[in-house]
């Protein structure tokens, strides 16, 4: 607990350096869509925690913000280190709108319309990003095996049922518009782990290519990986982790006599310039 928690901000060699913003987007992805929520809540929590005597909403408040604070400060970032602060970040979203259902003042309506600002917007950004990065299109397919028609679909159906949620809100059908919200989020996990997620894998995984390399490694020698890890490979076989970092390491592991093995991505190895045989 003290190594990975307080080590990461206090480490000179951090294992995974990030920028100070690296949570921004990691909550924006993370908590979606309630994400575009939070500003809301925390406007409206800050505007109230002098109504509240028993400090329930300075508690929330300060547990949202230390956790995010604190492993922002940190040189040693991981996506899921924010964890903890979601449910007081939920919990502030759902008093936000079940004040709006019960008394919805124009500021009150005003600020959770503006919330939805952005899945109005998104239709509009994808389509201008389909039109100017052609070679991610292209590289979706090769790379994950998913067409762009398969994976836009799960995303139209989220978009048609955040356009509805938006519409009862502004009809003043606040809950109806909290469980449009929900549901269009639930259809949109469902359609992507039932279409996108098994074609995906096919491409994805790494079991198969660990398990040949299992046995070609000899008994007990740690698996080579460069520059990044495959946590999975290493769940495959049960083996250790020989993380090479540089140039330099790698020449040194190719210099060994007889056949040697690395995963490596091939962008990387393309860079890299080095005389072996890809496999």
């Amino acid at each position: 607990f003290i190594e990975l928690n307080f080590g990461s901000v206090l480490s000179k060699d951090p294992h995974h350096p990030e920028p100070l913003h690296y949570y921004l987007p990691v909550l924006l992805a993370g908590f979606f869509p309630w994400s575009f929520f939070v500003p809301a809540a925390l406007v409206r929590a800050w505007q109230r925690k002098g109504e509240d005597t028993h400090g329930t909403t300075l508690f929330l408040l300060l547990w949202a913000g230390l956790y995010f604070a604190f492993f922002s400060a940190a040189e040693s970032k991981l996506a899921t280190s924010i964890l903890p602060a979601l449910p007081p970040l939920a919990l502030l979203i759902g008093r936000l709108w079940n004040e709006l259902a019960a008394a919805p003042t124009p500021a009150l309506r005003r600020a959770v319309l503006w919330s939805f600002s952005p899945f109005l917007l998104l239709p509009g950004a994808v389509i201008v990003w389909v039109q100017t990065h052609p070679l991610p299109l292209t590289e979706l397919a090769a790379r994950y095996g998913v067409a762009l028609e398969k994976a836009a679909s799960p995303l139209v159906v989220l978009i048609l049922g955040l356009t509805l949620a938006f519409a009862l809100v502004l009809v003043r059908r606040t809950r109806a518009g909290f469980a449009s919200v929900g549901l269009s989020f639930a259809a949109f996990f469902a359609l992507f782990f039932a279409f996108i997620v098994p074609v995906m894998n096919l491409h994805q995984t790494s079991r198969e290519m660990a398990l040949q390399m299992d046995e070609l490694l000899p008994e007990g020698e740690p698996m080579p990986h460069y520059s990044s890890i495959r946590d999975s490979a290493l769940f495959y076989t049960d083996r250790r982790l020989q993380l090479i970092r540089s140039h330099k390491g790698l020449s040194d592991l190719l210099a060994a006599e007889g056949p040697v093995y690395c995963v490596i991505s091939e962008s990387r190895y393309r860079e890299m310039d080095v005389q072996a045989p890809l496999v």
